[in-house]
């Protein structure tokens, strides 16, 4: 802990100006990243006044170092407090984690315009862009009603435009092929701008259009244009039948209820876009010890509208107050944006989303409280078989890491490994090897390696999990305990779940590295269960890790394959384009603009690629 003398001639020396302030650890690791308008006063509060909650004197009991930033306002400390907690992810800020990423609906600005699902950064000039969508499900479905209504192309670009003739989506009618000119550009756009306004609840106006041209179609005669037109109608109003959740209003509407229970919090966030409810979608908040409601909410915010840089809808519904002014009343976010209306105590339609949103967190809780109280008795019986400590496991403090090896013939070999804690995995914590100068399919030197890089890290026994698990039988299990031996790591804490002959699941047998009788716990073992789950998830990582590297290795060969491109253009491209197969997606044109690709050469790259 930093002493009281280096304390004082720091307190000494703040400034009484907006910035940032980082805690750091003896280890140089940030602990802790927190803003204020004033650093001189925020710091000096957490050393004059007499903390109760444990979680802020166990952190200041850590604090080994302190480092500020000033800013010229408190909005630019907002900011770069988010980046900083998005960078470091210091184990005494609070983190949010989404059960969902963000998925948006992108129409694009093509002469052809597509729809499709979109994930990532948005850039302006891609096109028009609706969401977020609460679920996959949800956007899936939206696109299969445009597309079915509006008959607008689905297809990459590069299937696109090499298309001699149509797929089949043109002739069970859910396409206008585009692709072979079946439709006219003027047409297709129309349609193209009809599903962005249907997008927009500009429904009124759209219907009445429709309806004017079918009947301008059927005067001139032509009797399949109206039918169209008509099917186009029929489509749209039975959509709008179904849309139950609609108010007249077109607005964006934001709904968010909280809940804590036993040092955990739960949120659900309701998402209506343009006036029709989309869905719900759930964020757990992690590390919240000692944090009430509102400074929980403070910092989802700060969160969700600044470090993900969601739009601000018209209006936030929320199940409790909270000084919202303090996080949302930046006028200098990133434009001067016009900032939403904040309500605590709705009525009417508004009242019952909010209601919705409250059951949300009440069934979210049910479901965590019995998947978790599950995985206690899990966790339970197997401390008692393997000795392990029981408060610990109970707390859900104990940590379980599981190892896996996988490869392609021999090539693309990786190690997956995969993290137990708190009573569930944990995504976030899992890693990836890449494991270099072995033999193919030499598993045991993969394990020497993976366990080594993994292992010569750790510098003291706190770091170390409670329990190494690792997919094979003796040989694995013998070399993992030769690599703890030579680190000098107890092997005790090393089991091995080795499969049987018939590789019938629930029939594994334990192989233990300090010599231990190996254990066959049988097909109704809660401990079994869960350390076979682990496995699989450690497999299951593994296989995807291969696959990956198997795909990006193949797609730079493709790219080495093109005669005068070399490392430099490579690069390039990629670059640009971002991926492989942003680059097959790229027109000639668009290679051009690559520095150092001249119009022959990005004839030459586009020619290969499409050949």
């Amino acid at each position: 802990m930093i002493n009281d003398i280096d304390i004082k001639c720091l307190l000494k020396t703040l400034p009484s100006l907006p910035g940032v302030y980082k805690f750091l650890d003896i280890k140089n690791d940030v602990i802790y990243v927190g803003k204020s308008c004033n650093l001189k006063k925020r710091i000096s509060s957490y050393f004059q006044k007499k903390l109760t909650d444990l979680r802020s004197i166990k952190m200041l009991e850590k604090i080994a170092k302190i480092q500020v930033t000033i800013t010229r306002s408190e909005s630019e400390a907002l900011i770069l407090e988010s980046n900083l907690i998005k960078k470091f992810l210091p184990k005494y800020n609070i983190l949010f984690r989404d059960d969902k990423s963000y998925s948006y609906l992108l129409i694009s600005n093509h002469d052809w315009p597509r729809i499709s699902s979109y994930k990532g950064k948005r850039i302006n000039n891609d096109g028009s862009y609706f969401g977020p969508f609460p679920s996959s499900t949800a956007l899936r479905k939206t696109i299969e009603i445009l597309q079915k209504t509006f008959q607008i192309r689905i297809c990459e670009d590069s299937a696109f435009s090499n298309r001699s003739r149509p797929c089949l989506l043109y002739q069970i009618q859910h396409c206008s092929a585009p692709c072979v000119r079946a439709i006219t550009s003027e047409v297709y756009k129309r349609n193209a701008q009809n599903a962005i306004d249907f997008l927009n609840c500009k429904t009124k106006k759209l219907m009445s259009d429709i309806a004017l041209q079918m009947e301008n179609a059927a005067k001139k005669l032509q009797f399949e244009e109206a039918i169209r037109f008509r099917d186009q109608i029929d489509s749209l109003s039975s959509i709008l039948r179904k849309q139950t959740m609609k108010i007249s209003d077109d607005l964006n509407i934001d709904i968010i209820a909280i809940a804590i229970e036993e040092n955990k919090a739960y949120i659900s966030l309701g998402l209506v876009r343009n006036g029709q409810h989309l869905g719900s979608r759930s964020i757990f908040p992690e590390q919240i010890e000692g944090k009430s409601i509102e400074q929980i909410l403070e910092a989802f915010f700060s969160h969700y509208y600044f470090m993900e840089k969601i739009n601000f809808p018209d209006l936030i519904i929320c199940s409790h107050f909270f000084s919202y002014l303090n996080v949302m009343n930046f006028s200098d976010r990133s434009t001067n944006e016009k900032f939403p209306k904040v309500l605590f105590q709705p009525k009417g339609i508004y009242r019952s989303w909010l209601d919705q949103e409250k059951q949300n967190v009440e069934n979210l809780m049910h479901q965590i409280r019995k998947k978790s109280s599950n995985f206690i008795s899990k966790n339970i019986d197997l401390a008692k078989i393997l000795n392990l400590d029981i408060e610990k496991t109970k707390s859900g403090q104990i940590r379980i890491e599981c190892f896996d090896i996988s490869h392609s013939a021999g090539k693309f070999t990786e190690a997956s490994c995969v993290v137990f804690k708190n009573h569930s995995l944990q995504p976030s914590l899992y890693r990836r090897y890449n494991i270099e100068d072995v033999n193919p399919c030499d598993d045991y030197s993969a394990i020497n390696q993976v366990l080594t890089r993994r292992f010569s890290k750790i510098s003291n026994k706190i770091d170390l999990p409670d329990l190494v698990l690792i997919d094979g039988g003796k040989g694995q299990v013998e070399i993992a305990r030769q690599v703890f031996s030579r680190l000098g790591i107890n092997s005790s804490i090393l089991v091995g779940i080795s499969k049987n002959k018939n590789r019938k699941a629930g029939m594994e047998k334990l192989i233990f590295a300090d010599h231990r009788e190996p254990l066959i716990l049988g097909q109704r073992s809660q401990a079994l269960l869960l350390m076979i789950n682990i496995r699989d998830e450690a497999h299951r990582f593994a296989i995807n890790s291969m696959k990956m590297r198997r795909i990006k290795t193949f797609h730079l060969s493709k790219l080495e394959e093109i005669s005068k491109i070399g490392k430099n253009r490579r690069q390039n491209l990629l670059n640009r384009f971002g991926s492989f197969s942003g680059v097959v997606s790229a027109n000639i044109d668009e290679l051009t603009s690559v520095h150092g690709i001249s119009y022959s050469l990005a004839r030459h790259i586009y020619d290969h690629l499409h050949k």
